[in-house]
């Protein structure tokens, strides 16, 4: 009796791990994508990350709601340095700059967004 329930334990053990790998790799962003979208929540930072695997060029979109014209700067790392940073304002809605010769390695965008507001963060590598 005592080893069907040590059986049983393992089992479930064994499943329980697998559903929170599982679950735990559905929700993270492919790194090596080459396009990436991340959505803040209300009042909230947003980063997007993926693997700059070629030296290119690199399409960094700013979506922010809003009508406000407090100016906002999005930061651009590569392998955790600062790279570049472009300023924003709410009321830009949907704004692109290329970030031209950009080097391979983690690419990281953060990018704040106003108080109630929404920002969308979009990397796209060429």
């Amino acid at each position: 009796m005592r080893s069907v329930s040590l059986k049983a334990a393992a089992i479930a053990a064994v499943a329980a791990s697998t559903l929170v790998a599982g679950a735990a790799s559905a929700s993270a962003t492919p790194r090596s994508a080459t396009h990436v979208t991340e959505t803040s929540k209300k009042g909230q930072s947003v980063s997007a990350q993926l693997t700059h695997s070629k030296r290119g060029d690199l399409a960094v979109t700013v979506d922010a709601t809003g009508t406000s014209t407090a100016k906002h700067t999005w930061t651009l790392y590569v392998d955790g340095k600062k790279f570049s940073a472009k300023s924003y304002t709410d009321k830009d809605k949907s704004k692109t700059w290329i970030i031209d010769n950009l080097p391979t390695g983690d690419v990281k965008v953060v990018a704040p967004a106003s108080k109630s507001q929404v920002t969308k963060v979009t990397l796209d590598a060429k």
